[in-house]
């Protein structure tokens, strides 16, 4: 998912920046060309990319004082799961931490069902020991992006909350809905839910956990 939003997000910077027309060849080829107006917009999204990395390495760098280097221990990143209402997850959070050559990532995992067999999965992943393989997720959620079709919804998700940055999906054909959330530089949550009209449940999950704190670590 994040790769796919990752894509959509360049391809559709370059493809507004560029202007069609016909290369004046017979083989019905054509040129793509910049206009200047869309020439600094797509140069103003790479140096909005350039300027998320450099802070993103001052906050590596503060946390590389204070000694905070490694992911928090799956368990305790489980304790951040929330309670959902009308849901149970029998078999509770599952995890795993993988340490290597200096890099640290955790994943803590749950599932949770309705009655009605529905189910909603959270994943919450702290890349504090690899903040470069975070920064490609943030590059996509951060962008202010926008698509939209009969089948499918994507745009930028805004909480309100400081250090949080997000995007929704929504499948409308399917009724699926996913969040992806980038907190505090650091830790990234995916929420998806079954039966979805919309991604308000989600994100009325989502603004139940305390992310408030997630952010200041």
């Amino acid at each position: 998912m994040l790769l796919r939003l990752s894509f959509l997000v360049l391809f559709f910077a370059c493809f507004a920046a560029c202007q069609v027309e016909p290369s004046g060849k017979d083989d019905g080829s054509i040129n793509l060309k910049l206009d200047e107006e869309m020439e600094d917009k797509l140069s103003e999204v790479g140096k909005q990319i350039g300027e998320l990395a450099k802070e993103q390495k001052k906050k590596a760098e503060r946390r590389k004082e204070k000694g905070d280097t490694a992911a928090l221990h799956y368990k305790e990143l489980a304790e951040f799961m929330p309670d959902i209402a009308g849901f149970t997850s029998e078999d509770g959070p599952k995890g795993n931490i993988n340490k290597a050559m200096g890099l640290s990532i955790s994943t803590s995992k749950q599932k949770f069902t309705n009655d009605k067999g529905e189910q909603i999965s959270i994943s919450i992943v702290d890349y504090v020991g690899a903040s470069a393989m975070y920064s490609l997720a943030a590059a996509a959620i951060k962008s202010d992006f926008y698509s939209e079709s009969d089948d499918e919804l994507i745009r930028t998700l805004d909480l309100g909350i400081d250090d949080v940055i997000g995007m929704e999906v929504l499948q409308k054909d399917k009724k699926e809905a996913v969040l992806t959330v980038g907190v505090g530089d650091r830790f990234l949550i995916t929420m998806s839910g079954e039966n979805q009209e919309d991604t308000e449940q989600l994100k009325d999950i989502l603004k139940g956990m305390d992310l408030a704190t997630m952010a200041e670590m």
